[in-house]
């Protein structure tokens, strides 16, 4: 990761912890940020609005931080999935169709020989 990416990190991390302090403690900014922060709800004046504000810019940030390098690392572990998947298939398949056959088989012997007795039976 880059150097700017990784000093956004940290302070959200940082950010993260002061937060946790502050509810263990029982500190008063938390719920107050709570209180106007999260959800939003259907008021856009004053504190709300800029919560909200403050809120999406928060959220924003983070998902632009975390998710490309998310992506990638998905990506890098699933690379050549999709052809191991198509050739385990078409495997499956062929597979599938061999017992598909056998059993054609066995019931086209089924009814030749039902055929030959039901025959044998009628000219008696």
């Amino acid at each position: 990761m880059r150097a700017r990416t990784w000093i956004i990190l940290g302070i959200t991390i940082l950010l993260i912890i002061a937060l946790t302090i502050d509810q263990l403690t029982g500190g008063g900014f938390y719920h107050r940020l709570i209180l106007d922060f999260w959800p939003i709800d259907s008021s856009r004046v004053g504190p709300n609005l800029v919560a909200s504000a403050v809120q999406w810019f928060i959220v924003g940030l983070v998902a632009a931080v975390i998710y490309p390098p998310f992506r990638h690392w998905i990506e890098n572990q699933f690379n050549g999935l999709h052809e191991k998947m198509e050739q385990h298939h078409k495997e499956y398949l062929q597979k599938v169709e061999e017992k598909h056959q056998q059993h054609i088989d066995l019931l086209k012997e089924h009814h030749e020989k039902q055929m030959e007795q039901l025959k044998k039976n009628n000219g008696n």
